[in-house]
């Protein structure tokens, strides 16, 4: 085995002990050790009546032996055998662009140069992942290049690095991102130290499932001091909200503004907040468009909840003048019409209807866990009088003295405002 993986297959393979902890094996360890099992419990179902020792080597030596074929191919030193590794994999199954880039870069390295090559790619893919690497490289490239598709991205980067040195400055940039590009899907990553709004900014891209943003805070991290970074977080947290999860615009848009925007910061032609604001604008949903999408919409708690819980926490942070967490407050989320349908509510939500209703944001409020429980199966004016005796100002704000769609509708467009 290479030094990579060489102390996992002595320590652990070779002697047939598990690892304490797969979960926490690099990624490259992780995958010889799921071949080990996956062999080892083939072998024990292939044999499961008989494991003499000599029928078990009969069948490595004719079944399996017989069927292989090994190429050898001596090259005189290590660079020429990344060439032949490239040549022999053009013609088979397709790399995928670590692959690809892993071996050109060490090819390209000088003797002198390529053991510290190969410790910084060790380095960044231990804090990657193989996984997520092609995703965290692209990312980083166009924060400060055109925009380019992830099957073109090797040969952009072939073509820009070609010696050496190129290798180390390239390796010492991706190093000096890899922690900053892991902490953008993990607002409790000690990367972040104390800094509350960036924490809680990078919790909402997380939930909004936002990742076509990350070349730009890259660009943002790199460029900008950590203020005006929390700021940029801020801008696009509100503008991810506004045009992906209310509006539910055309996502690829996104990702071609925010490349443009991203060189602007890399070179200097945007160094404001207001100028990153106006780079960006195009992705901006208006006031008005913004209300009319949000009154009328509908997200299920079936597979949105945790949206519905963040939509609802900051109303009533705002109406209340309050700071809760959305993720760590005990308030719990009360369909006003229930969701399961309920006889009390048939005459204005008969059957037909109640689908398309009982999950708009105007049918939600917040309520304690045991008020929540005692409203299950009440009528509307039971629930009211519950509702008045909440902590939560979304719930004692309702003054309908009927629940019908058209309440839904009233209340839905005052939210929206």
């Amino acid at each position: 085995m290479n030094e990579n993986n060489d102390s996992f297959f002595q320590s652990n393979l070779l002697v047939f002990r598990p690892p304490t902890n797969v979960a926490t094996l690099q990624d490259s360890d992780k995958q010889i050790w799921n071949a080990y099992v996956y062999f080892i419990e083939k072998v024990n179902e292939l044999f499961t009546e008989e494991k003499n020792g000599e029928i078990i080597t009969n069948f490595l030596n004719k079944d399996i032996a017989e069927r292989l074929m090994f190429i050898q191919i001596i090259v005189e030193d290590e660079l020429s055998a990344y060439t032949v590794f490239e040549t022999l994999n053009s013609r088979g199954v397709g790399l995928t662009v670590t692959d690809l880039l892993k071996n050109y870069l060490f090819s390209i390295s000088s003797q002198v140069d390529l053991p510290h090559v190969k410790s910084k790619w060790k380095k960044i893919v231990d804090v990657i992942g193989l996984d997520d690497f092609p995703t965290f490289l692209r990312h980083f490239w166009i924060s400060k290049n055109k925009l380019i598709r992830q099957e073109y991205l090797f040969r952009a980067i072939k073509e820009s690095i070609s010696d050496s040195p190129a290798v180390i400055d390239l390796l010492d940039s991706l190093e000096d991102n890899a922690r900053l590009y892991k902490a953008l899907s993990n607002y409790s990553d000690t990367f972040w130290g104390d800094h509350r709004e960036i924490k809680k900014r990078i919790k909402e891209l997380t939930l909004f499932k936002e990742k076509q943003a990350y070349p730009i805070l890259i660009a943002a991290y790199n460029n900008l001091n950590k203020e005006d970074f929390a700021r940029v977080l801020k801008l696009v947290s509100t503008l991810t909200f506004r045009y992906t999860v209310i509006a539910k615009l055309h996502t690829n848009l996104k990702e071609d503004v925010y490349n443009k925007a991203a060189i602007k910061i890399s070179t200097n032609e945007s160094t404001k907040i207001t100028e990153i604001a106006q780079a960006i604008k195009t992705l901006y949903p208006s006031d008005n468009d913004f209300k009319n999408d949000f009154a009328s919409k509908s997200i299920s708690t079936k597979r949105g909840k945790k949206i519905v819980r963040y939509v609802l926490f900051s109303l009533e942070n705002h109406i209340s003048q309050s700071d809760y967490d959305f993720e760590e407050n005990p308030g719990t989320i009360e369909h006003i019409l229930p969701e399961n349908g309920n006889e009390n509510y048939l005459t204005e939500f008969p059957q037909a209807i109640h689908e398309s209703v009982v999950y708009r944001l105007g049918n939600y409020t917040l309520l304690e866990e045991d008020k929540n429980r005692s409203c299950e199966s009440l009528p509307f004016q039971d629930k009211k009088e519950i509702f008045a005796t909440s902590q939560y100002k979304l719930s004692t704000e309702i003054q309908s003295n009927t629940w019908s769609p058209n309440s839904i509708d009233i209340r839905q467009d005052r939210l929206a405002n």
